[in-house]
């Protein structure tokens, strides 16, 4: 009955859809819908004007205020229950809209935690694969230089660096695999 009542209505239970008379008393329903657009709480419920003014200025008030939609008094009932249905379905799909996008940055922070995990998880047969490699690299410069004594050693010394390369690509695929 006033626009005090709505307000204070609407902080008891969270409403999917207002109807709002624009002529009421104490506060009209421009104010309190000014007031329904200002809170973070409530600025998502769309609201419909329910208004016996014709007047085009109330209606583009109505408008800049955030409702959604208006409907002139005396109303028809089913034009009412329709425009109601209708940006009731487009309240439920903006909510789901709302739904999956903050579920897809939830996932998206947990691929990006995956790939730092993965990422940290690599790093070390990477290392080792490279430090193994430019070992290798050093003892085939000594050997192409003419600086290397004991030939078994050496070629020992690639064999086993070698190995441990292959060894540590191996891991890598693994955890790439898993």
């Amino acid at each position: 009955t006033s626009g005090a009542e709505a307000l204070d209505g609407i902080r008891v239970q969270m409403p999917d859809l207002i109807l709002l008379d624009l002529m009421m008393p104490e506060m009209d329903g421009l104010e309190v819908c000014r007031r329904l657009k200002a809170d973070p709480l409530t600025q998502a419920i769309p609201v419909i004007f329910l208004t016996a003014s014709n007047e085009m200025e109330h209606l583009v008030k109505g408008f800049e205020m955030g409702a959604v939609d208006y409907v002139t008094k005396p109303f028809n009932p089913p034009e009412l229950l329709a425009r109601v249905r209708t940006h009731l379905e487009l309240k439920h799909a903006r909510d789901t809209i709302v739904r999956y996008g903050q579920e897809l940055s939830r996932l998206n922070e947990e691929k990006n935690e995956f790939m730092g995990i993965a990422a940290h998880d690599l790093r070390n047969p990477l290392s080792a694969i490279q430090g193994y490699a430019e070992m290798m690299v050093e003892d085939a410069d000594a050997l192409a230089r003419g600086e290397v004594k004991d030939l078994k050693a050496c070629a020992a010394e690639l064999d086993g660096n070698g190995r441990k390369i292959g060894a540590a690509a191996k891991r890598m695929v693994e955890m790439v695999q898993n």
